[in-house]
């Protein structure tokens, strides 16, 4: 089992928590930006919304491509994905509709190297729509056009008037391309969450400034963490002329650890503007999801934006060393296990070093890729694979992902009154195949076919 765990050592993603009690749903997100258009040189911009709509590519159905498919010139296998997102948006209590976007995607994901492009990857794109200042409501659908499976989410969302004031700020872009210049956010790809490793990244932000007539401004940006503690801070003065510039923003990581982190930016000019910032930004209590975001919270001059950080070597759950140690009940043999689990806590914290310097694939460096990948998939096997109030990790698709990772192949059927709910893996290398039926319908996927 190690073996298999070396052999298909890739990092992975964390996901949301599913709904405990309920059926599994898609993994569906929506990230909503600003960009600043100006109609003419005098007056003030308008904020033209950009709405990016992600999908979880594992959440996919796909089929076999029946030979018109885009990759049938390559000797890699091709499946076909088939969905559509909808993006309707409305206008006061009444909800009169103020627009509406839908596309259908028909795309084909081709195995590399024995492998299909990770269930982690997302899909993404991009509905843009200029509306007027006022308070607005939305809500995207995805449907899986194979599976009919589909999810909708919503939110609201103030357009902010511009007109009263001298300078603005967009909301911010994070994005996942650090070496791009990023001239057009929209065509990079969006961030969702950065899976460090020996050399940390850069977080590279997107903005956009308006000065009405040009003016010397100061940037000042801040990270927090979850307890609000502030563990970056810079400004800086610049000049920034009259109409929009696009300006990318770049803050380094390496001081940060495993976490989820809130970045902000606070545009002003002097101390008269730092003092208002104060009692706008760091004095206030945030919350920590895009989607809890508020607008009544946001300024033309402060914006903010979140992100995920996790180092290679530096996983969640082994902060908790007895809950590390109890997921090691895949890897270890049955003696050597209990003996781990009953020792005393430094004698355990020994035992467990011990174990994972013997499996490092690269003892000569800084990190334990192994030790790594087995707690994110952990990570990844609780917030995918839980139901009720039963652990990911410890069902049967959860410890299967945890030895094996990403299958190379994902086939599902959705149950109805005569028919469990099911889903077979295959990992075409080493030829296995795992069946996992939901016999009672409440997502309590078992394994009944084991290679």
């Amino acid at each position: 089992m190690l073996l298999a765990l070396v052999w298909t050592c890739t990092q992975a993603w964390a996901r949301p928590d599913i709904f405990a009690g309920r059926e599994w749903e898609p993994d569906v997100r929506v990230l909503r930006g600003t960009r600043l258009v100006l109609a003419d040189s005098l007056s003030a911009p308008g904020e033209r919304q950009v709405f990016t709509c992600l999908i979880s590519q594992g959440d996919l159905q796909v089929r076999r491509c029946d030979g018109t498919g885009s990759r049938q010139d390559s000797l890699a296998p091709c499946y076909r994905a088939e969905y559509e997102i909808t993006l309707e948006i409305f206008s006061g209590k009444g909800r009169h509709r103020k627009s509406r976007a839908s596309r259908q995607f028909h795309e084909a994901l081709a195995l590399e190297s024995g492998r299909t492009e990770s269930l982690e990857a997302w899909r993404w794109t991009h509905f843009s729509v200029d509306l007027p200042p006022g308070r607005y409501s939305w809500w995207v659908e995805f449907k899986d056009l194979l599976s009919r499976r589909q999810v909708r989410r919503e939110g609201e969302f103030t357009v902010l008037d511009l007109e009263k004031g001298d300078a603005a700020l967009s909301r911010l872009w994070l994005l996942a391309d650090a070496d791009s210049l990023a001239p057009d956010p929209e065509q990079a790809p969006p961030f969702l969450e950065q899976r460090g490793g020996a050399h940390p990244p850069e977080l590279v932000v997107y903005y956009e400034v308006w000065s009405r007539h040009g003016a010397d401004l100061e940037l000042e940006s801040r990270i927090v963490d979850r307890r609000d503690r502030e563990r970056h801070r810079r400004a800086q003065d610049r000049h920034y002329p009259a109409g929009v510039t696009r300006n990318l923003l770049r803050v380094p990581l390496h001081e940060l650890g495993s976490g989820d982190y809130r970045v902000e930016l606070a545009l002003g000019g002097g101390k008269a503007g730092a003092k208002s910032r104060k009692g706008t930004s760091s004095s206030r209590r945030l919350p920590w999801r895009e989607d809890e975001w508020r607008d009544e919270d946001a300024l033309p001059a402060w914006q903010v934006g979140y992100f995920t950080v996790r180092w290679q070597g530096e996983p969640a759950s082994p902060s908790d060393l007895d809950r590390a140690v109890e997921q090691l009940r895949y890897l270890l043999p049955p003696r050597a296990f209990k003996e781990m689990q009953e020792a005393p806590m430094s004698r355990k914290k020994v035992l467990f070093d011990d174990f994972w310097a013997s499996v490092d694939p690269s003892p000569g460096d800084d990190v334990n890729e192994l030790l790594g990948e087995y707690y994110r998939r952990a990570e990844f096997a609780d917030r995918r694979f839980s139901w009720s109030r039963f652990a990911g990790w410890r069902s049967d698709r959860g410890r299967t992902y945890m030895l094996y990772g990403d299958p190379d192949q994902v086939e599902r059927q959705d149950g109805d009154l005569d028919h469990p709910a099911w889903e077979r893996w295959s990992y075409h290398d080493s030829g296995r195949d795992f069946l996992f039926v939901d016999r009672q319908g409440f997502g309590d996927y078992q394994l009944v076919l084991n290679p």
